[in-house]
C-alpha cells in the first residue's frame, strides 16, 4: 500500500478511507503518544506500560 503525504486527499482520488496510509514526520511521534496515554491510560510502544 502507498503512504499519502500530507496536503494529498486520496478519498477524491479514488481510494476508500480504509485504504489509506498517512505517514507522519518522528516530530510528530512523542505529542502521539502524549495523546494516546492520556486517552487510553497506556503507551502501546513502552512495553513496560502493558500489564
Amino acid at each position: 500500500m502507498q503512504p499519502f503525504d500530507e496536503g494529498v486527499d486520496p478519498i477524491s482520488q479514488g481510494f476508500l478511507e480504509e485504504d489509506v496510509t498517512y505517514t507522519l514526520p518522528p516530530e510528530h511521534l512523542p505529542e502521539l503518544h502524549a495523546d494516546f496515554r492520556r486517552y487510553f491510560g497506556y503507551d502501546p510502544f513502552d512495553d513496560d506500560d502493558i500489564d
